[in-house]
């Protein structure tokens, strides 16, 4: 670049220069890297930046952060060390058959299955060309640029972005094809958990999409995380442009009734949380179908939390006689089923974000 460290060693010059400083990175010899300008304000200083914050790889020093390491390392020695702290987050879900023996007999023994920590095949957050085009991984943010919008970007949240709800049909093109009541979880990049669920789409491929039916769904939370929750659950997104109806679900409650209802081949359904990572049950109980909605499924995602690559969806697809009487119980696993030491039990951080550990 033609540019040589002057000053303290922390500034550049030279006859590439036009004024008179620039990035620190720029002095390197070979590839040169501009670091990046983080400084926020004096409160919010940041020190270095990550290339993904739901799985850093790679951390690039601020430019600011270079200058105190020159300065303190020029007159007192000393080493520079990185602690990242990733959050808890839910690895897997069991699901069983609710109310007495018989009822959950029809059930069959519960079922393991994995939430989503990506968009899942096929999303359109995978493949959109406007907004700044897909994110190199499909992990759920906390918030981006929301889809269908004509390339005006607005701020969506992870929920709205997941259930990828098209205004243009009315229908959510999170999944192609899914029988009777559809049920899934997810994870954000942040951590938090969230369960959706969905009526409207067509069985399989080749069929026609459904165009009318409802279902009347009683939703009960429990367990201790959610009884410590400063802040209650709530349906965040609303899939509701037919006939659904989320009001008797009231703010701060951790029990209440929705209505799915289908109008002129849309779908209809909605997004609860956020939820925590463990220590919760969520109880779903069908108090009412039409015909046309007969079954369950739920969406399983492959496990490989690891893989740059959208999540792979399978459906469980459930009938029995516990639809009408009993219902389901969700409930989140733990780690690995029991406490790995005095220091690190199986709700820790080090506990969840072991690799080999569900």
């Amino acid at each position: 670049m033609g540019l040589v460290r002057v000053g303290d060693g922390s500034e550049c010059g030279g006859a590439g220069s036009t004024s008179g400083t620039c990035s620190l990175g720029y002095c390197h010899n070979a590839n040169p890297n501009n670091l990046p300008e983080c400084q926020l304000d004096p409160t919010t200083e940041l020190l270095y930046k990550v290339d993904d914050t739901s799985d850093p790889t790679r951390a690039d020093f601020c430019r600011q952060t270079c200058n105190v390491l020159r300065a303190v390392s020029g007159t007192e020695g000393g080493d520079v060390s990185f602690v990242f702290k990733p959050v808890a987050k839910l690895k897997s879900i069991t699901v069983s058959g609710r109310g007495d023996s018989e009822v959950a007999k029809s059930f069959g023994p519960p079922q393991q299955f994995h939430p989503a920590h990506s968009f899942p095949t096929g999303h359109p957050y995978t493949s959109r060309t406007d907004c700044g085009g897909a994110p190199i991984r499909p992990t759920v943010p906390e918030t981006g640029p929301g889809l269908f919008s004509s390339g005006t970007c607005p701020v969506a949240s992870g929920a709205e972005l997941f259930y990828a709800l098209d205004p243009n049909t009315g229908r959510s093109k999170t999944f192609l094809t899914g029988a009777g009541v559809m049920i899934f979880f997810f994870v954000n990049s942040k951590g938090e958990s969230y369960l959706g669920v969905q009526v409207g789409h067509k069985e399989k491929a080749g069929d026609s999409n459904l165009a009318s039916g409802y279902v009347v769904l009683d939703v009960v939370l429990s367990g201790s995380k959610i009884d410590t929750m400063a802040v209650k659950p709530d349906w965040v997104f609303k899939d509701e442009a037919g006939g659904s109806s989320f009001d008797k679900w009231k703010s701060g409650a951790t029990s209440g009734r929705i209505l799915l209802d289908i109008q002129n081949g849309r779908t209809a359904g909605g997004v609860l949380g956020p939820l925590p990572a463990y220590d919760f049950c969520v109880d779903l109980i069908i108090v009412e179908a039409s015909g046309s909605i007969s079954s369950v499924s739920i969406v399983n995602f492959d496990a490989d939390f690891s893989s740059p690559n959208p999540s792979v969806p399978t459906q469980m697809k459930l009938g029995g006689d516990f639809l009408e009487e009993g219902g389901m119980r969700f409930c989140a696993d733990s780690c690995d089923g029991k406490t790995r030491t005095d220091l690190v039990t199986d709700h820790s951080v080090e506990c969840w974000t072991h690799k080999t550990t569900f």
